[in-house]
C-alpha cells in the first residue's frame, strides 16, 4: 500500500500544479461556443500551452548552458576519464575511512552529497560510483507528515547506487518536541517501509548502529529478521527501558544463523541493558557497554567466551538492591586481554565474580574520585590475586590513593611495564605527599641489585612507561624525579629498573614550568639529553600528543 504522504507537495516547493486544466467543460447554450467567456477561456488554455511549451523550451536551454559553462570553467575536470574523477571523489573521505578498517569519521555521510551540488557531471559521475554511497545516515524526523515519507524515497536511492558493496549503517530515532516516538500520522507507514528497506541489504552489513525507540525495534523483532554486521553493532535507544522480568521480554532482532563467524564489535548506548536484547555471544570478541550494574558485566564474562576487549563505563546499581548469588562459582576468563572498567558504585559484584587469568590491560576509575574504602581496595587486591594475570599496564584513576594502597597493590603485579596512576581532580596537600612518597619509594627500589635487609628489590623492576595525573606542575614533586631516574651515567644499566619516560598531566605550558630550583633543572634537563623523556599530554585532533618538558631557570640576582 503506497502512503497517501507521499503525493503530499509542500506549498514550498516551485511546482506549478496544472491539473485544473483537466477538467469536464459545461456545454455552451450558445451556438457552436461562440460566447465571449468560451472564446476567452481557450485563448488563455492556448497561452498556457505555448507557455508551458516556451518554459520547458528554456529550462532545457538553460540546463544545456550550465553543462557547457561547467565545461569551459572546468576543462581538465571535463578531460578526465570518469574512472579518475570516481578516485579523485573518494579521496574526499576522511584518511581513517579510506584505510582499510575504514572507520568512519564526522561528516563522511555528506561526501556524496556535496560532490553533487557541484555541477551536473560531477552529480553523473558520483551517481555512478557506488564506493560513494556506502556509508547510510538517518535520523527519523517528526516536523512534518511527509519528511519521512521523503527519508524513504532517499533511503531507498541511496541504497541502491551502493549496488553490492558492504555498507555502513547508522539509523537515530531521538524524541523531539510534540512528537511520540513509534506513532506515525494515519496512513504512513514509510518509517516501517525504512527499517524493511535496511533489513532487505542486513547481509551486506559491516558496522551498524541502530538507536531506536522500542517500538521500532519490537517492529523488527515481530516482522522482520536481521543479519548481525560483519564487524560492529552498536544498539541504543533514547528512552528509559525497564529492567528485564523473563525471556518472553528480551527482544530478538536476528535469523537463526544471523551472527557468523567472524568476531565481532558489541556496543550498548544510553540504556540498553544485558537482558535486552538475544545477543549470541559465542563470536563477540569485544563489549563496549554503559550504565549496566556490576553484576551484568560478571554475566557477560560467563556468555562470551571469546571476549578480547571490554569497556564498562558508568557502572551502578541505580539504587537497585543486588541480590545475593547463591552457588555461583567464580567465572575464570581466559581470552580476555584489556578490560575498563568505571564504576559509580562498590565493583564488588564484579570484581569478586571473575578471574581474568590472560589479563594484559586493566583501567579501572572507581567513585568519580572518592576515597577508597577498605573493602574496595581488599576486593581489587582480592581480584588481582586470584588472577594471577601478567599484566603489563594498569591504569588506576579518578581517587584518592595512599601511599600505602599503591605500594601494596602494585607488588602484587611486577610484570608491568606501564603504570598511570591519578591521585586526584582536585589534588590536596595529602594528595601531593602520597605522590612524593610514592616516588621516593621508587627512586629507592630503583635496582635490584640488593636492599638494607639484602633482599633484592622486586617493585616494578620491568617498568618503562609512568603516567601520573592529579597534581598542578608548581605542586608536583620535581625534586624527587631525578632520583627515580638515577644519574645519567646509569640508565640501561644492568638490574636498574629501565624506566625511560615520564608522562605528566595536560598542563598549558607555553613558556615552560616555572619556580623550580637550578640544580633540580640542571638534573632534570642532563637526563633528557641522556634519552630520557620527561613529558606532558595534550589533545589534538588526532587524539594526543606528548610534549617534551622544558624549565624556566630561575634569575641569578
Amino acid at each position: 500500500m503506497t502512503c497517501p504522504h507521499r503525493e503530499d507537495i509542500p506549498s514550498n516547493r516551485n511546482i506549478i500544479n496544472l491539473s485544473q486544466l483537466e477538467y469536464t467543460k459545461a456545454k455552451c447554450p450558445i451556438e457552436e461556443g461562440s460566447c465571449t467567456l468560451c472564446q476567452e477561456i481557450l485563448t488563455v488554455e492556448k497561452d498556457i500551452e505555448e507557455a508551458v511549451i516556451r518554459l520547458k523550451s528554456l529550462l532545457s536551454r538553460h540546463q544545456r548552458l550550465k553543462t557547457e559553462l561547467n565545461h569551459n570553467h572546468s576543462p581538465i575536470i571535463r578531460d578526465l576519464p570518469v574512472e579518475m574523477l570516481s578516485t579523485i571523489f573518494y579521496s574526499c573521505f576522511s584518511e581513517k575511512f579510506r584505510q582499510d578498517d575504514g572507520e568512519l569519521m564526522y561528516g563522511d555521510f555528506f561526501i556524496p552529497l556535496k560532490i553533487g551540488s557541484v555541477c551536473r557531471t560531477w552529480r553523473q559521475v558520483a551517481r555512478s560510483t557506488p564506493e560513494l554511497w556506502t556509508i547510510i545516515h538517518f535520523q527519523r524526523l517528526f516536523r512534518t507528515t511527509s519528511e519521512v515519507c521523503d527519508q524513504y524515497k532517499m533511503m531507498e536511492e541511496w541504497i541502491h547506487r551502493s549496488r553490492a558493496l558492504p555498507i555502513y549503517v547508522s539509523l537515530y530515532e531521538y524524541a523531539e518536541e510534540n512528537a511520540n516516538l513509534g506513532r506515525e500520522a494515519d496512513g504512513c507507514n514509510c518509517w516501517n517501509k525504512s527499517l524493511e528497506l535496511l533489513a532487505q541489504c542486513c547481509d551486506r552489513w559491516k558496522d551498524a548502529t541502530l538507536d531506536l525507540s522500542r517500538a521500532s525495534f519490537e517492529y523488527i523483532a515481530s516482522n522482520l529478521k536481521l543479519k548481525a554486521p560483519t564487524r560492529n553493532l552498536t544498539l541504543g535507544t533514547d528512552e528509559l527501558w525497564p529492567r528485564v522480568a523473563d525471556a518472553s521480554e528480551v527482544l530478538n532482532l536476528w535469523q537463526e544463523s544471523g551472527f557468523g563467524a567472524n568476531p565481532i564489535t558489541v556496543n550498548f548506548n544510553h540504556s540498553v541493558r544485558f537482558m535486552h536484547f538475544s545477543i549470541d555471544w559465542q563470536c563477540v570478541t569485544e563489549v563496549n557497554a554503559q550504565g549496566w550494574l556490576p553484576l551484568e558485566c560478571a554475566i557477560l564474562l560467563r556468555h562470551a567466551p571469546r571476549l578480547v576487549s571490554c569497556t564498562f563505563t558508568e557502572v551502578d546499581d541505580f539504587g537497585v538492591e543486588s541480590q545475593p548469588i547463591v552457588n555461583w562459582p567464580i567465572v575464570y576468563h581466559n581470552s580476555l586481554r584489556q578490560l575498563s572498567f568505571k564504576c559509580d558504585v562498590s565493583p564488588t559484584g564484579f570484581f569478586n565474580q571473575v578471574a581474568l587469568t590472560s589479563l594484559e590491560e586493566f583501567e579501572y576509575s572507581p567513585h568519580h574520585g572518592s576515597d577508597l574504602s577498605v573493602d574496595d581496595g581488599q576486593i581489587l587486591m582480592a581480584f588481582l590475586c586470584r588472577s594471577g594475570f601478567r599484566l603489563s599496564k594498569l591504569s588506576l584513576g579518578r581517587n584518592r590513593f595512599t601511599h600505602e594502597f599503591v605500594v601494596a597493590l602494585l607488588n602484587t603485579v611486577p610484570s608491568l611495564k606501564h603504570v598511570s596512576l591519578c591521585f586526584s581532580y582536585f589534588p590536596s596537600d595529602t594528595d601531593i605527599w602520597a605522590m612524593n612518597s610514592f616516588l621516593l619509594h621508587l627512586s629507592r627500589t630503583a635496582t635490584s641489585l640488593s636492599e638494607t635487609n639484602g633482599q633484592a628489590s622486586k617493585f616494578l623492576p620491568r617498568l618503562e612507561v609512568l603516567e601520573l595525573h592529579g597534581c598542578r606542575y608548581y605542586d608536583f614533586p620535581w625534586r624527587s624525579v631525578p632520583d627515580v631516574f638515577g644519574r645519567p651515567s646509569e640508565l640501561g644499566r644492568e638490574g636498574r629498573r629501565p624506566l625511560k619516560l615520564l608522562v605528566l598531566p595536560n598542563w598549558d605550558l607555553p613558556s615552560g614550568v616555572r619556580g623550580v630550583p637550578s640544580d633540580v633543572v640542571a638534573c632534570l634537563v642532563g637526563l633528557q639529553e641522556a634519552g630520557v623523556n620527561i613529558s606532558y599530554r595534550v589533545r589534538s585532533g588526532d587524539g594526543c600528543k606528548l610534549i617534551p618538558m622544558t624549565w624556566v631557570q630561575p634569575t641569578v640576582v
